[in-house]
């Protein structure tokens, strides 16, 4: 994949979070010439580099799980919108 073709696809993409997070971190991999993250398996939780990485969010006194879209330990955390 090109750059222009990479823009061409997902600019002003207007489909969900859901849909679109995986394959355009899957595009951009390609486009950058990087590894994908690994897809989780039951027992992976705490995988270095994966998507939908389990957090638990501490707010005062209250917790929330929550998820990070690609992490990857020690380099980046990606949060797609």
């Amino acid at each position: 994949m090109q750059i222009d073709d990479f823009i061409e696809r997902w600019a002003g993409f207007g489909g969900s979070e859901m849909a679109t997070a995986q394959p355009s971190v899957i595009d951009l991999t390609e486009l950058l010439g990087v590894l994908r993250p690994i897809v989780s398996d039951k027992y992976g939780d705490f995988l270095d580099y994966r998507y939908e990485r389990p957090v638990t969010e501490t707010h005062i006194s209250r917790k929330k799980n929550r998820r990070i879209d690609v992490y990857k330990n020690g380099h980046f955390t990606l949060e797609a919108k």
